[in-house]
Protein backbone atom coordinates (compact mmCIF):
# COMPACT_ATOMS: atom_id res chain seq x y z
CA UNK A 1 0.00 0.00 0.00
CA UNK A 2 1.65 3.38 -1.08
CA UNK A 3 2.12 5.88 1.58
CA UNK A 4 0.11 8.88 2.09
CA UNK A 5 1.43 12.50 1.33
CA UNK A 6 1.35 12.93 5.27
CA UNK A 7 3.18 9.91 6.06
CA UNK A 8 5.47 10.68 3.53
CA UNK A 9 6.34 14.20 4.84
CA UNK A 10 6.58 12.78 8.12
CA UNK A 11 9.19 10.25 7.15
CA UNK A 12 10.86 12.83 5.84
CA UNK A 13 10.70 15.41 8.62
CA UNK A 14 11.61 12.94 10.62
CA UNK A 15 14.96 11.54 8.76
CA UNK A 16 16.32 14.70 7.34
CA UNK A 17 15.12 17.70 9.45
CA UNK A 18 15.80 16.06 12.90
CA UNK A 19 12.28 15.72 13.56
CA UNK A 20 12.03 19.73 13.09
CA UNK A 21 8.63 21.17 11.44
CA UNK A 22 10.13 24.52 11.32
CA UNK A 23 13.53 23.07 9.77
CA UNK A 24 12.09 21.33 7.38
CA UNK A 25 9.77 24.70 6.40
CA UNK A 26 13.09 27.04 6.34
CA UNK A 27 15.18 24.52 4.52
CA UNK A 28 13.14 22.52 1.82
CA UNK A 29 12.80 24.44 -1.45
CA UNK A 30 9.39 25.38 -2.67
CA UNK A 31 7.60 26.75 -5.55
CA UNK A 32 5.51 29.77 -5.05
CA UNK A 33 3.07 31.54 -7.58
CA UNK A 34 3.19 34.90 -6.53
CA UNK A 35 0.77 36.66 -9.59
CA UNK A 36 2.10 35.95 -13.24
CA UNK A 37 6.32 34.54 -12.86
CA UNK A 38 6.73 31.53 -10.79
CA UNK A 39 9.05 32.06 -8.17
CA UNK A 40 11.17 29.46 -6.78
CA UNK A 41 12.87 29.96 -3.35
CA UNK A 42 15.82 28.26 -1.73
CA UNK A 43 18.21 29.63 0.88
CA UNK A 44 18.05 33.01 0.03
CA UNK A 45 17.96 32.73 -3.58
CA UNK A 46 15.49 33.74 -5.91
CA UNK A 47 15.21 32.71 -9.25
CA UNK A 48 12.15 33.66 -11.41
CA UNK A 49 10.91 32.16 -14.22
CA UNK A 50 8.61 33.79 -16.60
CA UNK A 51 5.42 32.12 -18.55
CA UNK A 52 3.73 33.79 -21.05
CA UNK A 53 -0.22 32.42 -19.92
CA UNK A 54 -1.23 33.23 -23.41
CA UNK A 55 0.35 30.27 -25.29
CA UNK A 56 -0.93 27.49 -22.53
Amino acid sequence: MKASGTETNYRIVQSLYDGSWRKMWVWRPRIRNDGNPLTFHHEHVTINILIDWGCL
